[in-house]
């Protein structure tokens, strides 16, 4: 695959010339190296996870038992949700918050005053958590988890709340969800961004009949960024494109790669924002812009996945790579890669799928591991991991689950001793000394 992503020819050109010279392995190569001496007080320092906390928390017989016992998780904070036989759901944020005299910490400040110490810490009870809510769900996706009127201070770096909005918007549809529906949620594809964007988008005047023909397919696409999509192609490649033109990656492709690496700053708020203006920044019309920033994309996507569009899909650029570090060995390196496939979705859809645009459009930031628990037969539980559970290649259970977790599955995964036991293959011992 391709080293960085495709916003256009002349980005992709640049962006490749940056990569040549840069290692993306080191912070100092995206960010401003440091000058000065910098201290850093962590909330780490001050108490880490207590592991009793995890088996009090095994013990829980209640919602109330089961928020006691997490007061013991200090760091790192966690957003932790609960139910049980009895039908009652309760979300807890857990972690430690300072309070701070002045500023959010999201910046350097002067540590020789103390007009930005720390003034001990948000008590547990202050820290967002609920129980029972009248809508009979709760939806946690790494999205802000309180309103405006909360009071304290407990980050600045939440997602977007599209990702929480989609999984509503499925539990609304269909209240009762059963164990089938929830294993099709966690791998839903359709993103609410490429939703909200296309109207304004497909306003756009096409300078080719390819243009035209690519406009009239998105003006009948539903949004939905799955893996053999040819429309979720185009739609991601020209927001690149686009990006490449408004953040002028021509003349300035640090920049561009710096600002857009991470891309939902610029697709979720910066763009639509931008749209709403009578001119792009820079000046020009708006339909110059976006018409050039599509033949730009779809110059790429010839270049990249051949002239014919039915041979385009998202999955095709958009991949994911398992692969121990031994991989970059040469020679052998193959045998040290677990899986690779092609994946739907982005950081926007709640199949989480997340790029850094610097990379390419690979897959760097995905779910790890997918489960569903039935409270009425825990032992009906269901779970797959991205590959499997060993980490020697050389084991069966390397990557015997890689094919499942790629197509959205899940398999038996029982949850009481006897159950564990009746369906273990062997068994490992660990004794002390």
């Amino acid at each position: 695959m391709p080293a960085v992503s495709a916003p256009g020819i002349r980005a992709v050109r640049h962006l490749a010339a940056y990569e040549e010279r840069a290692s993306w392995s080191t912070v100092g190569d995206v960010f401003e190296p440091l000058e000065e001496t910098i201290a850093l007080r962590w909330t780490a320092a001050d108490g880490l996870l207590e592991p009793s906390a995890l088996i009090d928390l095994a013990r829980a017989a209640s919602f109330e038992d089961a928020r006691e016992a997490l007061r013991e998780l200090s760091c790192p904070g966690q957003n932790v949700v609960y139910a049980d036989v009895d039908g009652t759901i309760g979300y807890q944020c857990t972690g430690r918050y300072p309070i701070r005299r002045r500023g959010d910490g999201s910046a350097p400040v002067p540590g020789w005053t103390s007009e930005h110490e720390w003034d001990g810490w948000i008590a547990f009870e202050d820290l967002p958590w609920s129980k029972d809510p009248g809508r009979g769900w709760i939806v946690t996706a790494n999205n802000r988890i309180h309103d405006e009127d909360y009071p304290r201070l407990i980050g600045g770096d939440f997602h977007t709340s599209f990702r929480a909005e989609r999984i509503a918007e499925i539990l609304e549809a269909e209240p009762a969800l059963d164990v089938d529906g929830a294993a099709r949620m966690q791998v839903d594809t359709v993103s609410l961004p490429a939703r909200r964007l296309l109207p304004r988008l497909l306003a756009t005047l096409p300078s080719t009949p390819e243009a035209t023909d690519a406009l009239a397919e998105l003006g009948a696409w539903d949004g939905d960024l799955r893996a053999d999509s040819a429309e979720a192609a185009v739609y991601q490649t020209w927001l690149g494109a686009i990006a490449a033109r408004v953040l002028n990656a021509e003349a300035d492709p640090e920049t561009f790669a710096a600002y857009f690496a991470w891309r939902e700053a610029f697709t979720c708020a910066a763009l639509p924002a931008l749209l709403e203006g009578d001119e792009p920044p820079g000046g020009g019309r708006w339909d110059d812009l976006l018409a050039g920033a599509l033949e730009d994309a779809l110059d790429s996507l010839r270049e990249r996945l051949g002239e014919h569009p039915v041979a385009w899909r998202w999955g095709a650029l958009h991949r994911v790579r398992f692969a121990h570090p031994l991989a970059r060995m040469p020679t052998i390196g193959a045998m040290f890669v677990a899986a690779e496939h092609e994946l739907g979705g982005d950081e926007q859809t709640v199949l989480q799928a997340g790029v850094d645009a610097r990379l390419g459009f690979d897959a760097v930031v995905i779910p790890s591991w997918r489960t569903v628990v039935d409270l009425a037969d825990v032992d009906r539980a269901e779970a797959v991991l991205t590959t499997g559970q060993s980490g020697n290649p050389v084991s069966p259970h390397w990557n015997d689950q890689t094919e499942l977790w790629a197509r959205g599955e899940l398999r038996s995964c029982p949850f009481s001793r006897p159950a564990v036991e009746a369906a273990a293959e062997r068994s490992l011992t660990l004794l002390p000394g």
